[in-house]
């Protein structure tokens, strides 16, 4: 123990300095600052010898305070081994330019000793020490190193004796939100026809905007040949799942689109997607959902094809499978304004306004609209599926929320 003091002590003395020579650097964490998907490898018994290393996939968001001078990050993960939830808060000191790191535990409600230490032309390393289970204490390292401009990685390690010897335990690699989904949309095995469709449909910032993330429960409601399904399958990851749930009407009427869903559910390469058929006035989603996603097919809800179901039913429905704080994003094609749901069947378009008040009124708290999709030039008067403006009508793209006091 007295060997493991004096060896913090040292490294103290080397990253303290006089208060002239301390380097500003109460921005260092600024690179972290955002959401990721991280996966992260995890050795199970450290310091025994052990080669068995746990995998898990999640999401890590860290938010920035005091302008900069501090932080919390945020891990969620998951794995063969079970879930990882875990808080860590960094406070930066400008007296001696120095970042200390704790990570809180959610079972006991307290935080660990402090790792303490800096950056150094992008690489960060911190340490501190820690006891482990069987009561050994040890020496603990974080070195922090930058990947490229979307990814960096975290590597933890401890040491039994005295700071001689150390032996990685966790590996975590850190890469961008919007460029994971980038590489989810870049997926090869994606059929050449829905890659074809990318430029039109910008999937990367529409699925960022409705906010898919690893771990997910998503259902792709109506969900046509599987375009989104396909990429949100992939988002979601291993931990996650995907239900693409098709009204028995809509595929009475377009068979083949259910067909080609259908092809990839649950197979080798989409294990994590599901097939729902079922009637309109029978839907019955899986429970405690992240997401609801529909894109350019809320409009047929109000088609004669559909049989008038009862929307105020089905609305309700929709928001008692949400989870409180989880959403519905509705994408479609855009009618003229004012023109409610009478253009849903020949035109294939909605009044943007008429679906806002149908889900409001059915207790979805609407958060915000994006305008990636819209488009000033198209008059709406031309049926959406015309070549004409096929892939370039006016679209909308609004989230709703289940709120986190709904008692539904």
């Amino acid at each position: 123990m007295r060997f493991i003091c004096l060896f913090l002590c040292a490294v103290t003395v080397c990253l303290q300095a006089s208060a002239a020579d301390v380097r500003d650097g109460q921005h260092d964490f600024d690179f972290a600052f955002g959401e990721w998907h991280t996966h992260v490898s995890r050795l199970l018994q450290p310091l025994t010898g052990s080669t068995t290393w746990i995998e898990y996939e999640g999401t890590h968001t860290v938010r920035p305070f005091w302008d900069g001078r501090a932080n919390v990050g945020e891990l969620r993960i998951a794995g063969s081994a079970g879930r990882i939830d875990a808080m860590s808060p960094r406070l930066y000191n400008p007296k001696s330019g120095q970042w200390s790191i704790a990570y809180g535990n959610p079972g006991s409600g307290t935080l660990s000793q402090p790792l303490v230490g800096g950056f150094t032309n992008g690489r960060g390393e911190f340490f501190g020490q820690d006891t482990l289970a069987n009561g050994k204490a040890v020496l603990v390292r974080e070195i922090y190193t930058p990947i490229d401009a979307n990814s960096r990685s975290l590597e933890v390690a401890y040491s039994g004796d005295g700071g001689q010897t150390w032996e990685t335990n966790w590996k975590m690699k850190d890469t961008k939100l919007s460029a994971f989904i980038a590489q989810a949309v870049a997926d090869p095995k994606r059929p050449a026809e829905d890659r074809a469709l990318d430029a039109g449909r910008k999937p990367v910032e529409s699925l960022a905007f409705a906010g898919v993330k690893p771990g997910m429960t998503v259902v792709d409601l109506m969900p046509g040949d599987g375009y989104f399904t396909r990429i949100m399958s992939r988002i979601v990851g291993p931990q996650g799942k995907v239900y693409a749930l098709q009204p028995a009407e809509m595929d009475q009427a377009a068979p083949q689109r259910t067909e080609n869903v259908q092809s990839f559910a649950g197979t080798a390469d989409y294990p994590n997607v599901s097939l729902l058929l079922q009637p309109i006035d029978q839907l019955a989603p899986p429970q405690n959902l992240d997401l609801i996603w529909t894109s350019m097919n809320y409009h047929d809800l109000h088609d004669p094809f559909m049989g008038s179901p009862d929307m105020k039913r089905l609305s309700s429905t929709l928001l008692a499978a949400l989870k409180p704080g989880g959403t519905f994003v509705v994408l479609d094609h855009a009618a003229a304004d004012g023109s409610g749901f009478a253009k849903t069947d020949d035109l294939h378009r909605v009044d943007p306004a008429a679906v806002k008040a149908e889900l409001t009124a059915a207790g979805f708290e609407f958060i915000e609209e994006s305008s990636l999709l819209r488009n000033p030039q198209d008059d709406h008067t031309i049926p959406a599926f015309k070549a004409a403006v096929r892939g370039k009508t006016d679209r909308f793209l609004y989230k709703f929320r289940r709120n986190l006091g709904s008692s539904q």
